[in-house]
């Protein structure tokens, strides 16, 4: 079976869909199954075995230097360096945001037939587009929708990303011949408010990679010393830094801790630049000059699952999640978590962790309390994830995504 998949999330410093392709990418090549995958992204056609070794999302470095992360302000990433730049220029900033949807509309065509002029030619494959909207196909297609967020809450969107999908999701419902989500909740949401048949879409549940896992002190001293970290002595959080994963909450319920505990356990703050996040961004960078919050940046696919690991608890309290992967790899790494009642939440965490409601700030607060500091539950909860962990596995997200390829492709 030939697979024509579209890279495009690992060729830039990316959240849960880059992951997603990456894991996929990686169990399609393994799979006898699978004759031939065909990879296409950044305008042009990429051979696939070569790319897994060498893709940014694989082995890249941390964008943001030891400097920059002990730094009085934010590390700076080069999109980061161009607002500022615009923005000391006004007019220039003026034009450039007058001409943002232009472009985009222009690089979208423009990328959507350096895409056709090939695929056209591949006979009898399967397209797989693993980020929401399909591109020309003539062939069996499918594709994956994470979440409906740019509905529920647009706001927390660029205006661009929003009209994107707006205008071309319900294009792409239409046209391809099976659709998969990341969770049953998303999966029902698509059937409700979008009109898709249900037995055209199905859910496969996400996995979580086997470099998550526990580790002793030892393994993870030359990993945290270079983030200048102790194991077990920080609180961790993992997520975009965007508004949409509810920073600002769990920033204010955090500095409501006493102080002695904020002392013995810094919040320490993985992520990469998202989008509309000037206010949270500032709040970081007041709290990381006041010395209560540690900020990594965007953090390298090696150091990761060490971060995680070495803390003390894990807490993610977005207002909307299309799965939530995040806390699946701290429950996998032996960590307790804090977490959100919403969305696809539930269905990672199940009853292993802390679930609030991200609105409530005391209850965000008394959670961290919790999970810092109630040593006999912690136990009980750190078994109970790593249990639950087990459950969620790539091998068997990618099996059944195969299973999806040889349906649509009879």
């Amino acid at each position: 079976m030939h697979i024509i998949l579209n890279v495009e999330s690992l060729l830039k410093p990316s959240g849960g869909i880059g992951r997603y392709t990456q894991y996929l990418l990686e169990g399609l090549l393994k799979s006898d199954e699978i004759d031939k995958v065909s990879c296409f992204g950044g305008l042009r056609w990429i051979d696939s075995a070569e790319f897994v070794k060498t893709n940014p999302m694989a082995d890249n470095t941390s964008l943001e230097t030891d400097d920059a992360v002990k730094a009085d302000s934010l590390p700076q990433t080069p999109h980061s360096k161009l607002r500022q730049f615009l923005a000391a220029v006004p007019f220039l900033k003026t034009a450039v945001l007058r001409s943002l949807p232009f472009v985009y509309q222009l690089y979208a065509r423009y990328n959507a037939a350096m895409f056709h002029r090939k695929a056209k030619t591949i006979k009898n494959a399967v397209y797989h587009e693993p980020n929401y909207i399909l591109k020309p196909f003539d062939g069996a297609s499918v594709t994956t929708v994470h979440d409906l967020s740019f509905i529920h809450c647009p706001e927390y969107h660029p205006k661009e990303r929003v009209q994107h999908l707006k205008k071309h999701l319900k294009i792409t419902l239409a046209k391809a011949a099976h659709v998969i989500t990341d969770s049953e909740f998303v999966r029902k949401e698509l059937i409700a408010q979008m009109g898709v048949e249900p037995e055209r879409v199905s859910t496969i549940l996400l996995g979580v990679h086997e470099s998550y896992r526990p580790r002793s002190k030892v393994e993870l001293e030359s990993v945290l010393s270079k983030h200048q970290l102790t194991a077990g002595d920080y609180l961790l959080s993992v997520s975009t830094i965007e508004p949409r994963k509810n920073i600002l909450s769990m920033l204010a319920a955090y500095m409501q801790l006493d102080k002695a505990l904020r002392q013995v356990y810094p919040l320490v703050l993985v992520g990469g630049d998202g989008w509309r996040n000037q206010e949270i961004k500032d709040k970081i960078s007041e709290l990381v000059k006041q010395g209560e919050v540690i900020y990594l940046g965007y953090t390298s696919n090696e150091d990761l699952p060490y971060l995680f690991a070495g803390a003390r608890a894990f807490v993610f309290v977005p207002f909307y999640e299309g799965f939530g992967l995040p806390p699946l790899e701290a429950m996998a790494s032996g960590v307790p978590v804090l977490t959100t009642n919403v969305s696809s939440i539930p269905e990672v965490v199940g009853d292993t962790g802390i679930l609030v409601d991200p609105n409530d700030l005391n209850a965000i607060q008394q959670g961290m309390v919790k999970i810092l500091t109630d040593d006999e539950w912690r136990a009980v909860t750190i078994k109970a994830g790593l249990e639950r962990a087990k459950q969620f596995t790539w091998a068997r997200c990618v099996e059944q995504t195969i299973s999806i390829y040889k349906k649509i492709a009879e």
